[in-house]
């Protein structure tokens, strides 16, 4: 019901107006208030709700009205909650949702009464508990049933298509004469399945973006269909990988399919803002996405609303384990709910907040999941203003979908946003004719089996390329020949959590190295499985042996598969499955028997072959770039990293690549990273942009720069000062991170003391021109035997400065400068220790990445070890965790011991000693 502004309804308003404004066929309404019956009489079918327990007196009032109006009453016994257990958990959820603490003695709700009691409430009206279950029946809602909500369709997919297939063919990227038939068929399954406007619609935001310059890949199982390739959506050829269309859509399939478009995530909102406007504001929504209690969340919110003080919650919450992972071993245990932070009225109510955990907390904006209908989005699902003022559906991705919406999810990528920005930078290589096309025709001027990519992916050269950077991708890239792009697809499933468990990474190394053979193939299946040595990797992998060996059809087959994975955990239904394929089988029993256990064994664990086909390819560019463009990818991926490691360990393997990065500079830097040309190729040099220095805000930066351009360089601290103002803590970072190295009166050689005296003396507030002294006090001259110490010293305040303000090491590695003394405690460098399989050695490090799994015993901590040489996998026990563990707060450096693994596996340390390295016998006081 409407309010006034006094909070009253006001006295002509009929609150059911808006509801009955359109037609009320097969609408009943339920009241309980006589007055709104009286109101509603003659306009809708109508009854009386009777709810119970309630006041005697007013029942009796109710009773009159219905029986004047010839209103039938409805039972409704009152109930809040399910069970008498969600008392509790009701009370608190009310507080949090109300921000207000639970009151010393909250009502009790009622829990949903049995259906014995409920006959004994309403047992002197019966008449009104038949019509509750009348009413019950006739209702019926299935939202899943609704049929696919599509814009009209323009009905020139097919001429689009054979268009685009004409002009690839034309440019020679398709050769053989089966494109023709497959474009064929995939067109009549789009128009019997009536979704051909769904596949203009993908098309035309993909068309909206690249009339933007904004480069689009699709991933997922799109990449099969030889349209989508055609119409541009997808880059992949489907025909020349064997991909298959079945695996996106056929007549058997009982959902919409998905297409999941990249996009550069600089840009993707730029995108979004473009299909609204293309396809109507009315039309299109973003997706919700429902944001539940986890650990600490559920434990503040619980605990303030039971009156706990804020500051002890904040403080008792950042005491818990991260959300994600079990308490550190070694780390003091934490009760999830102490008993003195929760007031002594109000402990009764304290095990409901364990409860909160997993439940619904609110609802957010999915970042790139959009809706869009063929009429007003409001039709169709129930809409809410995000703060931002975009619509937002109270749907999530999955649930759009299934009631039939066309959903897309306009994915950021960073590896496209990297390939962009490497692209514009290249627009400024002079006498480079591959920059220039590259420039000029984007990514389509790389070759998609580029000789010297392949060369660093077998390398497993790949620390910060999306996708193949992580430990395991490397692990196996070091181990396999990568010498075409289907191997590196191969790879990319292979690593998956399922074919991993499954041993069958093993197998698929082990032959693809020659240390196995790869078992003879069935004729009939040789094309299939030759390209993963006979190991079943892919689930279009999977349809094919269903469909050769059970005589099926494609979609019959990818029908089969799904079943066989959704019954991996029933015995019973999968000898039932198993039984009605080899009845039909096209082979003899034994052959049909094998093959069907073979796919039940790889049915949940395998992948799909055309997202990872696309995947491989977006990765080979990006590996194409930086092995033929290393300074401008550098500058990209500077600016977008974001993957598996931090930016202090991309910036090690530039170096360690041969990148020459220089640090920022007030007078030099733009806002991102630039590339400095040198007299040859070879001296062109990374300048950090001042975008990367902390604390720095976007609009000091935009000030800084705008002045610069207009009024020339900076000639000292006191210009930087006056034109500038920055505050004193953007000043330290500019400082500290070396950017106002060259502003009188600092210099480079007199870094970090004369930095530090100039920092002192402008004081804690905002930094004034004016106190910039005009000469600062150099240091005593060190004694000769003084001056390596003095240099050291300089150089690991510069390496911690750089860290802290910048997140990487430009001047020096941390632990090249700790080399000496960690050849003092025995350290070897970590490529040295690479090749000694089964020796015990000691290394000195930095932590670039860690993660933790469970394992029998306790829990696996695998590192990735960082040096000026390389990088280096370690495992620490679980024994030895429980002991380490709770050291592990900082990158390090550290002081590791351990012996390195053999036996064939990647090179890998397995640790049985791990200390700060600031804590080695010998260090420094």
């Amino acid at each position: 019901r409407r309010r006034g502004a006094r909070g009253r309804a006001p006295a002509d308003e009929d609150p059911a107006a808006s509801l009955l404004a359109g037609p009320t066929e097969g609408v009943v309404a339920l009241a309980d208030d006589p007055l709104t019956l009286a109101r509603l009489a003659g306009r809708v079918d109508l009854r009386a709700l009777l709810a119970r327990p309630g006041p005697r007196a007013a029942e009796g009032v109710l009773r009159a009205a219905a029986a004047r109006l010839g209103a039938p009453l409805v039972a409704s016994p009152d109930a809040d909650v399910l069970e008498p257990g969600d008392r509790d958990l009701h009370a608190l959820l009310g507080a949090i949702r109300a921000r207000r603490t639970v009151a010393d003695d909250p009502p009790r709700a009622a829990p949903l009464p049995r259906p014995a009691e409920v006959e004994r409430t309403f047992a002197d009206a019966p008449e009104a508990l038949a019509e509750a279950r009348r009413l019950a029946e006739a209702c019926a809602l299935d939202l899943l049933g609704a049929r696919p909500i599509l814009p009209a369709p323009r009905g020139d997919l097919a001429l689009r298509a054979r268009a685009g297939l004409e002009r690839a063919r034309a440019a020679g990227r398709l050769r053989g004469e089966a494109y023709d038939a497959r474009l064929r068929r995939e067109l009549a399954v789009f128009e019997a399945t009536g979704l051909g406007a769904y596949v203009e619609t993908v098309a035309d935001v993909v068309d909206l973006a690249r009339a933007r310059g904004v480069p689009v890949a699709a991933r997922g199982s799109a990449a099969g269909s030889l349209v989508l390739h055609a119409l541009g959506v997808t880059q992949v050829d489907p025909v020349a990988l064997g991909l298959l269309f079945e695996r996106l859509l056929h007549e058997e399939r009982p959902d919409l399919p998905d297409v999941d478009l990249d996009l550069p995530s600089d840009r993707r909102d730029e995108v979004i803002d473009a299909v609204f406007a293309r396809f109507g504001p009315e039309r299109v929504a973003m997706v919700a996405a429902y944001q539940t209690f986890q650990r600490r969340s559920a434990v503040r919110a619980g605990l303030l609303a039971l009156g706990a003080p804020r500051r002890d919650v904040e403080r008792h919450a950042r005491q818990l384990p991260p959300d994600d992972l079990p308490p550190l071993p070694g780390a003091p245990s934490c009760p999830l709910v102490p008993a003195w932070l929760v007031p002594p009225a109000r402990r009764a109510l304290a095990p409901a907040i364990e409860r909160l955990i997993g439940l619904p907390r609110h609802l957010s904006v999915h970042p790139g999941g959009v809706a869009i209908a063929d009429g007003p989005i409001e039709a169709h699902v129930p809409l809410e203003r995000a703060p931002g003022g975009r619509i937002v559906a109270q749907l999530d991705l999955r649930a759009a979908g299934q009631v039939g919406l066309v959903k897309l999810d306009l994915l950021g990528n960073r590896t496209l946003s990297e390939l962009q920005a490497t692209l514009g930078l290249l627009a400024d290589r002079p006498g480079d004719p591959l920059a220039a096309r590259l420039a000029r025709e984007g990514l389509a001027a790389l070759p998609e089996d580029d000789p010297a990519a392949l060369a660093a992916l077998d390398r497993a050269e790949t620390i910060g390329c999306a996708q193949v950077e992580s430990p395991a991708v490397r692990a196996v890239l070091a181990r396999v020949p990568v010498r075409r792009l289907a191997d590196l697809t191969a790879v990319l499933a292979v690593v998956r959590p399922g074919a991993a468990a499954g041993q069958a990474k093993e197998r698929f190394v082990r032959r693809a190295r020659g240390e196995a053979p790869t078992p003879a193939l069935d004729p009939r299946l040789a094309d299939v499985l030759a390209p993963t040595h006979g190991v079943l990797l892919f689930e279009e992998q999977l349809i094919e042996v269903l469909a050769r060996l059970g005589g099926l059809t494609r979609a019959a087959a990818d029908r089969l598969r799904v079943d066989v994975a959704a019954a991996r955990d029933d015995p019973a239904a999968l000898e039932r499955l198993a039984r009605g394929f080899v009845g039909g089988a096209a082979v003899d029993e034994a052959t049909a028997r094998a093959a069907f256990a073979a796919v039940a064994r790889h049915a949940a664990c395998s992948f799909n072959q055309a997202h990872a086909a696309s995947t491989a390819r977006l990765a080979a560019m990006s590996m194409a770039l930086r092995v033929r463009f290393p300074v401008e990818s550098a500058c990209a991926l500077l600016e977008h990293h974001g993957g598996a490691y931090p930016l202090r360990a991309i910036g090690a393997d530039l170096v360690r690549r041969g990148v020459a990065l220089r640090g920022p500079d007030v007078n030099a830097s733009a806002a991102a990273c630039t590339v400095e040309r040198g007299s040859t190729r070879a001296d062109d040099a990374a300048r950090v942009g001042l975008g990367l220095v902390k604390h720095l805000a976007r609009a000091t930066l935009e000030r800084l720069l705008r002045t610069r351009a207009a009024d020339g360089p900076f000639d000292g601290v006191v210009d930087l000062l006056r034109r500038v103002r920055p505050s004193r803590r953007e000043l330290e970072a500019l400082v500290r991170s070396g950017a106002c190295d060259r502003l009188a009166p600092l210099t480079p050689a007199t870094y970090p003391f004369a930095h530090e005296a100039l920092l002192e003396a402008l004081g804690p507030g905002r930094p004034d021109p004016g106190g910039v002294p005009a000469e600062l006090p150099a240091p005593a001259a060190p004694a000769p035997a003084d001056r390596a110490t003095l240099a050291r010293f300089a150089a690991l305040v510069r390496a911690r400065d750089e860290l802290r303000f910048l997140e990487l090491s430009v001047a020096a590695h941390p632990v090249a400068l700790l080399r000496d003394e960690a050849a003092a405690q025995g350290c070897v460098p970590l490529a040295c220790a690479a090749d000694l399989p089964g020796r015990r050695v000691s290394v000195a490090a930095v932590l670039s990445a860690s993660h933790r799994v469970a394992a029998r015993g306790g829990q696996l901590w695998f590192l990735t070890l960082d040096d000026e040489t390389g990088l280096l996998e370690a495992v620490v026990p679980p024994g030895v965790m429980a002991a380490v563990g709770a050291r592990l707060t900082t990158p390090g450096p550290y002081l590791v011991t351990g012996r390195m693994a053999q036996g064939g596996a990647a090179p890998h340390l397995v640790v049985s000693r791990l200390t700060p390295f600031h804590e080695r016998q010998g260090a420094y006081a």
